[in-house]
């Protein structure tokens, strides 16, 4: 009798985890947009620390009707090398974001855009997951 309980309460619990990794779906947005900022090169990989960088894109169409600015901010989170070399200032691309509640101070953020984290008016942050394409 107690396995079958366990194993009640096993199956009960992995459904609970499967709902609440469908949850998150509803957290992540499509955006198209024109980056306006390079990503730097010069950013070091992520290992003792967790290195995170922000560039900027103007919306072209973006998912999340509740943000109303013209250019947002888009958090990279442990940026490589290959990342700077596919996005080019001036083009146009659509990228999935993620608006997971991390908390910020895990992160160093890159010096040269840190202000762009600050400079617009948000209620979410908004972090780059993958490229469309």
């Amino acid at each position: 009798m107690k396995y079958q309980i366990m194993i009640i309460a096993l199956f009960v619990l992995g459904l609970n985890s499967k709902t609440q990794s469908q949850f998150k779906i509803e957290n992540d947005y499509l955006l198209k947009g024109k980056l306006l900022t390079k990503i730097d090169e010069n950013i070091p990989q992520c290992g003792i620390a967790s290195i995170a960088t922000v560039v900027e894109f103007e919306i072209i169409n973006f998912t999340d009707s509740s943000y109303s600015e013209r250019i947002i901010p888009v958090i990279f989170a442990c940026p490589n090398p290959n990342q700077s070399g596919l996005f080019e200032v001036g083009k146009t691309y659509e990228i999935v974001l993620n608006c997971n509640e991390s908390d910020l101070s895990k992160w160093v953020f890159w010096e040269s855009s840190k202000e762009s984290l600050t400079k617009y008016k948000m209620k979410k942050k908004y972090w780059f997951t993958e490229l469309k394409k």
